[in-house]
């Protein structure tokens, strides 16, 4: 939460919407009237919705795209929020990609691509090549597209560069939700990272969205974790008061890169 100079304090306002997913014109009658209704009286510093909650592919340069983004934009600047409105399916000239844009108090700031495609995803989409660190007043903060999350390359990497916050959209099947928490808890405390993994309600989906937050507990560490079943709104308020040196002392003690020396045998 930012103070009256403008710089973020040890608390985040976090909402998570459950979206269910969506055609193009659905998604955008949602917008208009029902999306500022849910995010009323809540005052976020980040809002993240779930991946592909809009059905439709989206050409990169459409009029379609550009209302979606300059509604986000709006309403990020009169909240003075950031906004991962989960991701999209976005046409570019080299290739289709599972994308997510960044928006910060009116400005977009970026794209995530996907990089770790999904089964058949690999047959559609083309995998993104660089892992963002993005930044909001004084905190940096990464997002990791679903099943980005699932190796241990990508939260490591955006760790090791500043970031302090893991943002996820997510659209996992219910039968694997006892997997996908795994990877959230493990990603989380491996890296001493608060990750906010965001899924839709939509069947075979069915919610249950995660929030994984590291805590000091005497000489090493310790998870809160949260799951949110079927509601819509998720609120939810993340104290990050000593994450970083907890962070910095874990990276610490991480020597980064392992040998075996090739007169070693392997069993």
């Amino acid at each position: 939460m930012a103070n009256e100079s403008g710089m973020m304090t040890d608390t985040l306002s976090i909402v998570g919407l459950q979206t269910r997913r969506k055609s193009l014109n659905d998604a955008m009658m949602y917008l208009v009237n029902e999306f500022t209704e849910d995010l009323t009286g809540k005052d976020p510093d980040f809002v993240v919705m779930p991946e592909k909650w809009i059905t439709d592919t989206l050409d990169a340069d459409s009029e379609e795209l550009g209302k979606i983004l300059l509604f986000f934009r709006e309403f990020s600047e009169k909240t003075g929020s950031t906004i991962i409105p989960g991701s999209f399916s976005v046409k570019r000239e080299d290739g289709l990609f599972n994308s997510s844009p960044v928006i910060s108090e009116g400005k977009l700031l970026g794209w995530q691509d996907k990089i770790s495609l999904f089964s058949r995803e690999k047959e559609t989409y083309a995998s993104g090549t660089r892992a963002m660190i993005f930044e909001n007043l004084d905190l940096k903060f990464s997002v990791a597209i679903c099943y980005d999350s699932d190796f241990p390359y990508y939260a490591r990497l955006a760790a090791m560069r500043g970031s302090e916050l893991m943002l996820n959209p997510a659209l996992i099947h219910k039968d694997f939700h006892d997997m996908w928490k795994i990877y959230i808890e493990a990603r989380s405390l491996e890296n001493r990272l608060p990750f906010v993994s965001i899924n839709s309600l939509s069947d075979p989906f069915l919610g249950n969205s995660l929030i994984a937050v590291p805590r000091k507990y005497m000489f090493g560490a310790k998870l809160k974790t949260k799951s949110y079943g079927d509601a819509h709104v998720i609120t939810e308020t993340l104290n990050i008061d000593g994450l970083r040196d907890m962070r910095e002392e874990r990276l610490g003690e991480d020597p980064g890169s392992y040998y075996l020396a090739e007169d070693e045998s392997v069993y």
